[in-house]
């Protein structure tokens, strides 16, 4: 589907893990031969089974077509610094206010649609690893596991780091499940995995030091 080398890396798993991700859709896209989920809404039919599927459709277009150029202008202006907010970030907090589901389906749609764009990917990276592993999920950690099989190697360092930022026991499933033969990436997935260990050991089940 996409035309991007691979690093050599195996994912013990290769439909991950599916109970981690809460992932019960079977309509899955294959990113580089590893599955990757491509409808939100189907993770969430439980919740939506009263609504006629056609108006909750055509509300997400409308949705969709009002903000998916918005978001990837602000993720093309790579105004990424430390300590402050984005403008991808500020935009994408505010339609999470609106719609979180939408919102989480848009920018799925974003990340598979762009992904052989580098900056584009590494802006949303960026962008969703500042968000709560609790709201971005479960967009977000697959994004970040997709992001390994990038050929660029800034963009599997924000794969890894989005789980550093996470800081989420379950980063550590994920993140145990993969065997790099990438010498520097392996060295940093083991480092951030002894950094995670350490401080869910002192703040529990995320690293969220209060």
């Amino acid at each position: 589907m996409f035309k991007k080398s691979i690093p050599k890396f195996i994912i013990y798993d290769q439909k991950y893990d599916q109970n981690f991700l809460n992932i019960d859709n079977q309509d899955i896209y294959s990113i580089n031969g590893h599955k990757y989920e491509s409808n939100y809404f189907k993770v969430n039919q439980k919740s939506t089974e009263s609504t006629n599927d056609t108006v909750l459709r055509e509300s997400y277009e409308s949705f969709k077509n009002h903000n998916k150029e918005k978001i990837i202008d602000a993720l093309l202006l790579n105004d990424f610094e430390y300590g402050y907010n984005s403008t991808s970030e500020f935009i994408i907090q505010s339609l999470f206010k609106e719609n979180s589901i939408f919102t989480k389906d848009l920018l799925n749609d974003i990340f598979i649609s762009n992904f052989d764009n580098k900056i584009i990917i590494i802006g949303l990276l960026k962008t969703i690893a500042h968000f709560e592993y609790t709201d971005i999920s479960p967009i977000g950690p697959t994004m970040a596991l997709a992001a390994l099989s990038y050929s660029d190697p800034e963009v599997q360092e924000c794969g890894i780091r989005a789980y550093e930022n996470w800081g989420h026991a379950d980063s550590l499933k994920v993140l145990n499940k993969i065997k790099c033969e990438q010498e520097w990436l392996s060295q940093y997935i083991n480092q951030v995995i002894e950094i995670l260990e350490e401080e869910l050991i002192i703040y529990g089940t995320t690293c969220t030091k209060n």
